[in-house]
């Protein structure tokens, strides 16, 4: 997808008010997944009011069958966000829950909609600046560009990096990304990496880092460090708070005169080596000298939480990288993923804080198709155990008991039969018979698995669960 020039509104952009020298708020709503083709801008900002449908009449218009004419609209006011389903006829869906009725909404929230996902962003003016396409294995459409941006400046600069978040938000890939704009600069630029955290003595970080000289140790092989090793490029060192000090004052002292010497050396040598530092630490755990702080320039790689509207770019190139590692189709693993499961790895199943959970999904994937050549069975197995529930090929739900359409349930010596109210929704009434059911088989999950599955419901006692724990029965 792609940000459109054409595009107009007529519509103005919510603000808020700041402290001089400030700036107003932006809000956006990004497409993070959409049928491909549709729509053609994948970034819109926010205003009073935006309509979302497949309509020509509505504000936003996407050409996709699952979407109503006028299916969401989306209120901008002094007092916040609001969202509201339009009587679409499959749904809106805020962060994996039914949209029943008028909901305040803020950064962070998705949106699923026929078949496509939406996140909403409060503050996206940098998100709406000139696209980027992506460079260094730096993935992302929305918020891979900025972070670009600022390593681009940083390497071009003479400054060394700390690069600050928390594990697996990919600062050695940003590192590398670095490295491989340094390279387009001066024509090479090599990258040594390194775990501070692996060093057990001062002794063998010093050595290590600044290497030994000949007829230092009897029983140690002289040898160049890390340093040495990278020349002009650059020196990755993660989690670089586990430095004893005297190493880190060491390091400050190569930054501020560019000279090393090896263990045992009396002259010095010129390194013109580029330091990329990382720290997941925070708080009193994080103890980098603070002179050293003052002379590194500090990047914050943000969490994936921060950044959801990147997750299905992301998670589909792990998982078309996985598919090259078991030699197998990524094409057809890619083909057979439904909005529902994008949306499970933004909002469901684990703490979307970095990249390893969505990297174990896709190995996961990967190995089953390979194992058994069956992509859908791969996809389908590894969802629903990992989130106790399947996605059906046309992206219907198998197992959420609360979003299902079946038959009413049938009378008979293991169901105590609920009759549904015509008014209510498919949702309201299955919650119903759900609870209905729990209560009459006393409480037993297990037992109203069984009761439902004879009423025509499937569904899974994870799942079961779940969903009695949210409306207050467990």
């Amino acid at each position: 997808m792609r940000q459109a020039d054409t595009q107009t509104t007529s519509f103005s952009t919510r603000t808020t008010e700041v402290e001089p020298g400030g700036s107003a708020l932006v809000p956006v709503l990004l497409i993070a997944h959409a049928p491909e083709g549709e729509p053609t801008m994948d970034r819109i900002p926010l205003t009073a009011r935006l309509s979302v449908g497949r309509d020509r009449s509505a504000d936003l218009t996407v050409r996709d069958s699952k979407l109503s004419r006028q299916h969401f609209a989306i209120s901008c006011a002094e007092n916040g966000m609001w969202i509201e389903d339009q009587g679409s006829t499959n749904g809106t869906y805020l962060n994996g829950s039914p949209l029943k009725q008028l909901n305040e909404i803020s950064t962070g929230d998705v949106i699923r909609a026929g078949r496509c996902l939406f996140v909403i962003e409060e503050d996206g003016a940098a998100l709406l600046d000139a696209l980027v396409p992506s460079q260094f294995g730096l993935v992302g459409p929305f918020h891979a560009a900025p972070l670009l941006n600022q390593l681009k400046e940083a390497a071009l600069s003479r400054r060394h990096l700390l690069l600050t978040g928390a594990s697996g938000t990919g600062k050695e890939l940003a590192a590398r990304a670095v490295a491989q704009i340094l390279a387009g600069t001066h024509g090479t630029a090599e990258l040594v990496v390194h775990n501070a955290a692996r060093f057990s003595s001062e002794e063998e970080a010093t050595s290590t880092l600044f290497g030994v000289a000949p007829r230092v140790f009897s029983t140690v092989d002289p040898r160049p460090g890390l340093i040495e090793q990278a020349g002009s490029g650059v020196l990755f060192l993660d989690e670089v708070h586990n430095l004893p000090e005297r190493v880190q004052r060491s390091l400050l002292r190569v930054i501020e005169d560019g000279q090393i010497a090896r263990i045992g050396e009396i002259n010095t040598r010129r390194s013109e080596v580029r330091f990329v530092l990382a720290s997941n630490a925070e708080g009193p755990t994080f103890s980098l000298a603070p002179d050293l702080l003052a002379r590194l320039r500090v990047i914050e790689l943000p969490p994936l939480a921060t950044r959801r509207a990147d997750i299905p770019a992301i998670f589909t190139a792990l998982l078309s990288a996985q598919a090259r590692q078991f030699d197998v189709d990524g094409g057809a693993i890619l083909q057979t993923l439904r909005p529902k499961q994008y949306e499970q790895l933004m909002v469901d199943g684990f703490p979307v804080d970095n990249v390893r959970g969505l990297l174990d999904v896709a190995d996961r994937i990967a190995s089953r198709f390979a194992n058994t050549g069956d992509a859908v069975k791969a996809v389908t197995t590894v969802f629903a155990e990992r989130y106790g529930q399947s996605v059906s090929s046309s992206g219907g739900e198998s197992t959420d008991p609360s979003t299902q359409r079946s038959a009413p349930p049938r009378a008979d010596v293991d169901a105590q039969p609920v009759t549904p109210v015509v008014s209510k929704s498919s949702y309201e009434w299955h919650k119903e018979v759900i609870i209905s059911t729990y209560r009459h088989r006393e409480q037993n999950i297990s037992a109203t698995e069984r009761a439902m599955r004879k009423q025509g419901i499937s569904c899974s006692r994870k799942w079961l669960a779940r969903y009695l724990t949210k409306w207050g029965e467990r």
